[in-house]
């Protein structure tokens, strides 16, 4: 006997893909929220590999990391009266702009993100962290 009740159905989580503009908007946002309350942050996943790259942003979000240290500074008040977070959990805070999800990744200090390259891209300046290939190995 095979019963399924109880069992909630399975769905399938859609994730929408944004043009360059809508996510180089987001990068700006939130580059601007984060510089208000100094918290330095940097470049991670698909967002650094496309700045990295010079290439357009693409991609279902925005995707950045900062410091244990830095994130829990004085400056966190201030970025929360800045900006609403959507979701936070321990190591992760979510934002959003026009639509874009911006993930915020909190992570524990290693030698990989405690010097950081910046990067030009779109008038602007990004870091990712240094070097990225150590950083994607005990991170990603």
């Amino acid at each position: 006997m095979n019963s399924k009740k109880g069992r909630k159905p399975q769905t399938t989580k859609i994730q929408k893909s944004f043009s360059h503009e809508d996510l180089l908007q987001a990068l700006y946002y939130i580059e601007d929220v984060l510089s208000r309350a100094a918290i330095p942050f940097f470049t991670i996943k698909d967002t650094a590999e496309s700045i990295m790259s010079q290439s357009d942003l693409k991609g279902e979000a925005i995707y950045i990391g900062v410091r244990s240290t830095d994130w829990y500074s004085s400056g966190l008040g201030i970025l929360e009266v800045v900006a609403d977070a959507k979701e936070t959990k321990k190591k992760r805070v979510e934002y959003e702009y026009n639509g874009v999800p911006i993930y915020v990744h909190i992570y524990q200090n290693h030698s990989c993100i405690e010097s950081t390259d910046p990067i030009p891209y779109a008038y602007e300046y990004f870091y990712v962290p240094n070097p990225y290939d150590q950083f994607k190995q005990i991170y990603l």
